[in-house]
């Protein structure tokens, strides 16, 4: 089923009524429509069925992959600046640059991380002093330590923080708390019952990368069943 949001988009696109063409003398001025308008399905009476009429066009025109449990307007936008992003940061790993400077900063960081041979070098060393601080968790106060430290480095854990402008008055900026996501992303993955292999791969793959890390079988069939 296509991303809800996607309605939601096109309903508030809906609600603004198109631009007006103001007429210059001498000039022709092309009226741009606010929606897509092939993103509908006119043959489909509105009052009929609303969704398909708005949203009619896009989900001929775009069937779900299978690398999606939903997709939408929103997930168009999301894979394109990535696409975008992923061709900035590409370029920028192909220059010389200041040491210190961002650009600098960028390109190394994007070179260690596409560096699949050192990083099968060093394992899981790097993130072992970490490890040992979770195991060593021992109590509440210890966790909401531990919760905040990681905030700190801008990793989120049972939730996520930032500020930005207050949405009642935008003068202000207000901080903010947020639910973290799924691990696999979509609830749909968890509660869709035809994704019982994927679970099931997910759970091996967790068992897998903490025995890399030192834990033993016993200890990762525990750390996979507590994920899931």
């Amino acid at each position: 089923m296509n991303n809800r949001k996607l309605l939601v988009a096109a309903l508030c696109a809906a609600s603004i009524t198109l631009s007006a063409c103001s007429k210059k003398q001498g000039t022709n001025e092309e009226i741009v429509p606010a929606i897509n308008l092939a993103d509908m399905d006119t043959l489909v009476r509105p009052q009929d069925d609303f969704y398909h009429y708005v949203n009619g066009g896009w989900i001929k025109a775009n069937p779900l992959k299978p690398a999606y449990s939903s997709f939408g307007a929103f997930d168009v936008l999301s894979d394109r600046s990535i696409e975008q992003i992923h061709g900035i940061v590409d370029e920028l790993a192909q220059g010389s640059y200041k040491a210190g400077s961002n650009e600098y900063r960028v390109s190394v960081l994007y070179k260690q991380a596409i560096d699949s041979v050192k990083r099968n070098e060093l394992g899981a060393q790097p993130i072992l002093d970490e490890l040992k601080s979770i195991e060593a968790i021992n109590s509440k106060k210890a966790l909401v330590d531990f919760a905040a430290q990681q905030d700190n480095k801008g990793d989120d854990t049972f939730f996520g923080t930032y500020v930005m402008a207050d949405a009642e008055n935008s003068d202000m900026n207000i901080f903010n708390l947020k639910q973290t996501s799924l691990a696999l992303g979509n609830k749909e993955y968890y509660t869709d019952p035809k994704n019982g292999e994927i679970i099931k791969a997910y759970n091996q793959y967790i068992e897998r990368i903490a025995q890399l890390a030192g834990y033993s079988a016993e200890e990762a069939q525990r750390i996979a069943k507590n994920n899931i």
